[in-house]
C-alpha cells in the first residue's frame, strides 16, 4: 500500500492552498525503535491520530 493512496482528496478551489488543519489535511509520522528487538516502526498518522499506515524494519548489519 503507498502512502499517496492514503491521502484525502486535495482542497477545492473555493478551499484554496491554505487549508486549516481542522480540514483533516494535516498528517505526521511517528519512529518508535525498540533497543532490544532492533526494530523500527514507521506510522503515517493523520490529526485524529488514526494510524494511516505502519512498516516494522528489521537491523541489517553489514
Amino acid at each position: 500500500m503507498s502512502i499517496k493512496s492514503l491521502a484525502p482528496a486535495p482542497p477545492s478551489k473555493e478551499q484554496g492552498q491554505n487549508v486549516s488543519p481542522a480540514a483533516g489535511m494535516q498528517f505526521f509520522g511517528h519512529v518508535k525503535v525498540d533497543g532490544r528487538s532492533e526494530q523500527m516502526t514507521v506510522t503515517l498518522r493523520d490529526v485524529a491520530d488514526q494510524a494511516l499506515w505502519v512498516k516494522t524494519l528489521d537491523l541489517h548489519c553489514g
